[in-house]
């Protein structure tokens, strides 16, 4: 029977496009635990301190909600979980293709969550509307799981269904935060249950 040892929750902060005003960094986190359960409590706790005009919102984004991020990375620090990022830096590669770039990230992130798992359950925000877009990241995550011969299921879920998710996308932002704005303010408080980020190229 296929061993699966962990659970995963993926997301981005940035954006893949290398248009005028687009971000220079492009980062795909991923959260790694044994039970995704904590993570949606996390995120549960905080958004009942919000403001009500917050607490109403579908989701908590970090990016919308700075404040509750902090509360959030505080949680996610005591919690027996491990974290592993992709950053592209966009100005060093000559792809311009924005589905390419993301996907090349979202593999490289799958590469790293792997090293120390025999199988992994990955939830992943639906990264985009087109049904081909999703299969070409969908596929460069199972080629990174079968080039390490581990296991891989992907899941993808809304955010505003699987909490969990909102926590990965505080992690995310945290990340991106550092590489874009030189703010280590927000990466400082998760630094411990860093594994490893890998910068492409």
């Amino acid at each position: 029977m296929p061993r699966y040892t962990a659970y995963a929750v993926f997301d981005e902060s940035g954006d893949p496009g290398k248009n005028k005003g687009a971000s220079r960094h492009l980062v795909v986190a991923a959260i790694v635990c044994d039970n995704l359960e904590p993570l949606r409590k996390a995120v549960m706790r905080v958004r009942r301190t919000l403001p009500k005009s917050l607490r109403g919102k579908a989701e908590m984004r970090a990016f919308e909600t700075p404040e509750a991020a902090r509360p959030v990375l505080a949680s996610l620090a005591k919690l027996d979980a491990r974290i592993y990022a992709a950053v592209v830096d966009k100005r060093r590669v000559s792809e311009r293709n924005p589905i390419a770039l993301l996907t090349i990230a979202y593999a490289a992130c799958t590469s790293a969550a792997l090293q120390t798992e025999d199988g992994i359950i990955a939830t992943i925000d639906r990264p985009f509307t087109d049904a081909r877009q999703r299969q070409t990241v969908l596929v460069a995550m199972a080629d990174a799981a079968e080039e390490l011969d581990k296991r891989l299921i992907v899941v993808m879920d809304d955010s505003q269904h699987e909490k969990a998710l909102q926590a990965a996308d505080v992690v995310a932002w945290a990340l991106f935060q550092r590489h874009e704005r030189n703010n280590e303010e927000f990466y400082q408080v998760i630094q411990a249950r860093i594994s490893d980020v890998l910068m492409l190229p």
